[in-house]
């Protein structure tokens, strides 16, 4: 990723931790809709579409953030 300026050491950590938070929080909302999902299918015989189209995108924005969180370097220059 190119950066448009240099930035500083906290900011970088501040860029790394609401990466990973907000990861995190999307990867707890897409885990809570599948388990609504699931319980909706098995109980009561119907899908959730709400949940249903909710689960995938919120997996996938928050492996995408936390892969940015984890995987950057503390020079601003992600690999």
């Amino acid at each position: 990723m190119k950066e448009t300026k240099d930035l500083t050491d906290a900011q970088l950590a501040a860029r790394d931790v609401s990466c990973f938070v907000v990861g995190v929080v999307l990867m707890l909302v897409g885990a809570w809709a599948c388990v609504w999902f699931v319980w909706g299918v098995v109980t009561l015989h119907v899908v959730g579409t709400v949940e249903g189209l909710l689960m995938l995108p919120c997996w996938l924005f928050g492996i995408t953030l936390i892969d940015i969180a984890v995987n950057s370097t503390t020079d601003g220059k992600d690999e």
